[in-house]
């Protein structure tokens, strides 16, 4: 892996502390930061026994299919995907064009809300793997 897609230590530990509060602030069932090649970089929630390189890789392999038929479709920016399910939803959002935030929550849990949450803490994300990127000289 080069050094543009390693995740440094700096970076790790502050989206754990992000990841914690969007832990509190939601309640997940499952609560993650992957990177776009299906390898998981952290699991902060975990309610269930879930083996999180299977989820990784299929969430990556699902929200590339998504954002190809996007394209297709002439969508452009797409950075969402919104699964629904009897009892379980799950949300894969894109942080960087590396990494993706995976959240799995209870249907009881309202979608808008999770949603409205979620969006701050991406950006913050976001900022945090950019920002250590240019600082380090990674681009």
């Amino acid at each position: 892996m080069n050094r543009d897609k390693t995740v440094l230590k700096s970076q790790f530990d502050a989206a754990c502390r992000v990841l914690g509060q969007l832990r509190e602030a939601i309640s997940p069932d499952y609560l993650a930061l992957i990177a776009n090649t299906g390898q998981p970089i952290t699991v902060v929630s975990s309610r269930q026994r879930v083996d999180n390189d299977a989820m990784a890789a299929l969430a990556a392999s699902a929200f590339a299919a998504t954002r190809q038929m996007a394209d297709i479709m002439a969508g452009s920016g797409f950075s969402l995907m919104l699964s629904e399910g009897a009892g379980v939803n799950i949300s894969i959002a894109r942080v960087t064009e590396d990494i993706l935030l995976i959240i799995s929550f209870s249907d009881s849990s309202e979608i808008g809300r999770v949603r409205l949450v979620t969006r701050p803490a991406i950006w913050q994300l976001a900022a945090i793997f950019n920002l250590e990127r240019k600082t380090s000289g990674a681009d």
